[in-house]
C-alpha cells in the first residue's frame, strides 16, 4: 500500500487519468442495462429514417422535434453510424453516452490543471483531480448520461471543453493554428447544440482568468484592448463560423429560431413573471445543493416568484451576481472569471428568449456544460486569502473545508447512485416524476404511457378511474391512452372513445394549411395519427368494416413522416387482404421487408391476428374465405426471412 501511495504521488497526472474514468464507469455502470426512454421514442424509435434512409444532409439536418428549428446534425450522424455498425441496441447507445461523459470528466480535470499551472498555483494536479471528481459525481449529470437523447448536451460540452483544452495548451495568446483548431471544435459544438454559440465568450473569460490578475482595464496595454488584440484570430474566425452556421440553420431548419420574441413575452414572462430570475435560482440550487428533486420535470407553475421567501432568495441571488461582477471587473479574480464562463453557458436557458421546455422552468441536462466551469472555479478560489479575511485559524479552517468537501462529495455520489435507476425504463421514470408532481398533466400522461408500454394495464385503469373521479371526465390525451388500452384488451368501447376524440380534434388533413396548424397542437402529429390508426384497427376487429378501415388508415398516414409509417402499414396489409386486394397487400408487405424497425418481428404477425378478429366480427364473410385470408397473412410472415434490426 505504501508503495502504491508513493507511485501515485510521483505519477499524479497518470494516476488521475486512470482513476477518473474508473470512478465514472463505476458510478454509471447501471446505465448499460437501461432502455430507451422519453424522447428517444420520438427521435429514433418511432422514426426509422436513421435506420433505413441513405446518409444525406437532409436526413441529418431534420429538426429535432416537429415545429422547431433545432439543428443538431452531428449528434444524428453519431446515431446513424451507431445504428448501422452495431444496430439499434440500448446497450450500445448507453455505452457511447458513458464514454462521452467519461471524456468530459477527464477534460474538466485537464482544463483545470492547465489553468492552475498557468496561474502558478500549488498542488495543481490534486486540485484539478478534485474538480474532476466533483463534476463526475454531481447528480445534475444523471439526466444527460443515463438518457440517450442527452447526447446533445454531452457532445456540445465535449467540444466546448476540448476547445478550451486546445486554447490553454500553451501560455500566452492563442496562435493562428490553435485558433483554427478551437473554432473547428466550436463548429462541432454548434452542430451538436446551439450552446456552441457562447464558446467565444467562454474563451475570453478563460483568457481574462489567466491574464487579468493585477492588470488595469485601461491604458496602452490595458485588458480591454489586449483581450481583443490577442484573441483577434479567434474572434474573427468565430464570427465566420457563426455566420456560416446561421445561414446553414436558416436554409436547413426553416428559420433561425422557431419562437419569436414579443412585447407580451417580455411583459408577462420576463418582467411580471420574473422567469429569468426564477430560472437562475433554480439552477443555483441544482449546482450547490443537488440532493433533492432530481427529476425530469420541474413545472414552472409551481413557482411563486412574489412570495416573501422567494423574494428574499431573489435578493440573495442578485447580490451574488453583483458580487461576482465586482470580483471579475475590479479584482480580476480567476475563479470569478471561470464562474462567469459557466454563466455564459447558462445564459441561453434563462428564458430571456422563448424556450420549448414543456412548461418547465429548467432541466438538469442544461447544466452539463456550465457545471464544468463551476466545478473548476471552486478549486480556483484563493481560500488562503479568504481564510485570512475571515480571521479564522488556518489549520482549523482547512480542516473544516476538507470535511465539508468530503461530505458534499459523499452525499452527491450517494444521490447520483440511488437516483440513477429511475432512468432505466419509461415506467420507472414517469412513476417517479408523477409522484413528485401529481398535478402536472405532462407527468400524468407520460406515467400512463409508460405503464401502457410496459403492459401494466392495471396501472393505467387505476389512474384513469382516479382522473375521472377527480375531474369528472377525461381530457383528449387521457382518452387517447384509455382508448388504446381498450383496443389492446379487445373492448369495442374503444371505438366510442376514438370517435369522440376524432370529433374533438380539428380535421387538419382537410385544411389547406393543415401542415402548419397541426404543429401548434398539444397532441403531436404522431399521436393524432395513432387515433386514426387505432380507429381503423378497431373497425376491422369489432365491425368487420374493411372499407372504412382503409379510409381512416389513409387519414392516419397523412399525419406521419415517411419514416414513421411502418407501424401503420402492417395492419393495412390485413385491410387490403380483407378487401380482396391480394396483390396490393403482397406488394405493401414486400416493400416493408428491407426496412428495419424496433418492433418489426411482432408487427409481421399482426395481419393474421387482425384478420382472425375481423372474421369473427364480419357476418358477411364465410368460414372458408376467412381461413384463406388468415392463411395468406400467415404465409406472408412465414416466408419472410425477417429483416432483423442490424
Amino acid at each position: 500500500m505504501k508503495a502504491l501511495c508513493q507511485w501515485v504521488k510521483s505519477h499524479q497526472f497518470f494516476a488521475a487519468t486512470i482513476m477518473l474514468p474508473l470512478l465514472s464507469v463505476a458510478l454509471y455502470w447501471q446505465v448499460l442495462g437501461f432502455e430507451y426512454v422519453w424522447d428517444d421514442n420520438l427521435l429514433f424509435l418511432d422514426k426509422s429514417a436513421l435506420l433505413n434512409d441513405a446518409l444525406s444532409w437532409r436526413l441529418l439536418a431534420e429538426p429535432v422535434l416537429p415545429g422547431t428549428s433545432y439543428l443538431r446534425p452531428l449528434v444524428f450522424l453519431t446515431l446513424y453510424a451507431e445504428f448501422h455498425i452495431f444496430g439499434q441496441k440500448p446497450l450500445v447507445s448507453h455505452v457511447i453516452n458513458l464514454l462521452i461523459y467519461t471524456c468530459n470528466v477527464w477534460l474538466v480535470f485537464y482544463v483545470c490543471r492547465q489553468l492552475l499551472m498557468q496561474l502558478r498555483r500549488q498542488h495543481c494536479t490534486s486540485l484539478a483531480f478534485l474538480a474532476g471528481v466533483v463534476y463526475a459525481v454531481h447528480p445534475a449529470l444523471v439526466e444527460t448520461t443515463a438518457w440517450v437523447a442527452g447526447r446533445f448536451d454531452l457532445m456540445s460540452t465535449f467540444f466546448i471543453l476540448a476547445a478550451i483544452a486546445i486554447y490553454t495548451y500553451k501560455p500566452g495568446s492563442p496562435s493562428l493554428p490553435r485558433s483554427i483548431f478551437a473554432v473547428t471544435l466550436m463548429a462541432g459544438a454548434l452542430l451538436s447544440k446551439e450552446l456552441g454559440a457562447v464558446l467565444p465568450m467562454v474563451l475570453l473569460c478563460i483568457w481574462l482568468a489567466i491574464q487579468g490578475k493585477g492588470r488595469s482595464w485601461m491604458g496602452r496595454n490595458g485588458l480591454a484592448k489586449e483581450v481583443l488584440i490577442q484573441n483577434r484570430y479567434l474572434l474573427l474566425l468565430s464570427a465566420v463560423i457563426f455566420g456560416a452556421y446561421v445561414i446553414l440553420r436558416k436554409n436547413s431548419a426553416g428559420g433561425i429560431y422557431h419562437s419569436t420574441m414579443s412585447v407580451e413575452y417580455i411583459r408577462d414572462v420576463i418582467i411580471q413573471g420574473l422567469t429569468p430570475l426564477e430560472a437562475l435560482k433554480f439552477y443555483a440550487v441544482k449546482i450547490f445543493f443537488p440532493f433533492s428533486s432530481i427529476n425530469p420535470l420541474h413545472p414552472a407553475y409551481e413557482l411563486k416568484p412574489h412570495g416573501i421567501p422567494e423574494m428574499v432568495a431573489s435578493v440573495l441571488v442578485v447580490g451574488a451576481l453583483l458580487f461576482l461582477s465586482l470580483q471579475c471587473l475590479r479584482n480580476k479574480s480567476p475563479a470569478a472569471w471561470v464562474f462567469g464562463a459557466g454563466m455564459f453557458c447558462l445564459l441561453p436557458v434563462l428564458h430571456f428568449i422563448p424556450l420549448s421546455t414543456g412548461g418547465n422552468i429548467g432541466h438538469e441536462r442544461f447544466l452539463t456544460a456550465p457545471l464544468a466551469f463551476f466545478c473548476i472555479s471552486m478549486v480556483l478560489v484563493d481560500y488562503k486569502s479568504l481564510i485570512e479575511f475571515t480571521g479564522l485559524r488556518g489549520q482549523f479552517a482547512n480542516r473544516w473545508l476538507l470535511v465539508a468537501a468530503t461530505g458534499w462529495i459523499f452525499i452527491a455520489l450517494l444521490t447520483t447512485y440511488t437516483v440513477l435507476p429511475i432512468w432505466s425504463s419509461d415506467l420507472r421514470l414517469w412513476n417517479w416524476a408523477y409522484h413528485k408532481h401529481p398535478n402536472f398533466f405532462f407527468a400524468q400522461y407520460n406515467y400512463m404511457y409508460g405503464a401502457l408500454k410496459a403492459g401494466r394495464a392495471d396501472l393505467v385503469e387505476k389512474e384513469i378511474n382516479f382522473v375521472r373521479e377527480r375531474d369528472g371526465g377525461l381530457d383528449v390525451p387521457d382518452q387517447i391512452i384509455y382508448a388504446n388500452l381498450l383496443l389492446r384488451k379487445g373492448d369495442p368501447e374503444s371505438l366510442d372513445y376514438l370517435r369522440g376524440i376524432m370529433f374533438a380534434l380539428p380535421k387538419f388533413h382537410e385544411m389547406k394549411d393543415g401542415e402548419r396548424k397541426v404543429l401548434g397542437m398539444p397532441v403531436p402529429k404522431i399521436g393524432i395519427a395513432g387515433v386514426y390508426g387505432d380507429y381503423a384497427l378497431g373497425l376491422m376487429m369489432f365491425k368487420g368494416d374493411a372499407v372504412s378501415a382503409l379510409k381512416y388508415s389513409k387519414i392516419a398516414e397523412w399525419y406521419l413522416a415517411e419514416s414513421e409509417k411502418i407501424a401503420l402499414f402492417y395492419p393495412r396489409v390485413a385491410i387490403l387482404l380483407a378487401l380482396g386486394r391480394d396483390r396490393d397487400a403482397q406488394d405493401l408487405f414486400d416493400s416493408l421487408e428491407p426496412l428495419f424497425y424496433s418492433k418489426k418481428e411482432r408487427l409481421k404477425k399482426d395481419p393474421a391476428l387482425i384478420l382472425e378478429k375481423y372474421c369473427k366480427a364480419s357476418s358477411g364473410e364465410d368460414a372458408s374465405r376467412c381461413r384463406d385470408l388468415i392463411e395468406k397473412a400467415k404465409k406472408m410472415a412465414e416466408k419472410s426471412a425477417g429483416a432483423e434490426i442490424p
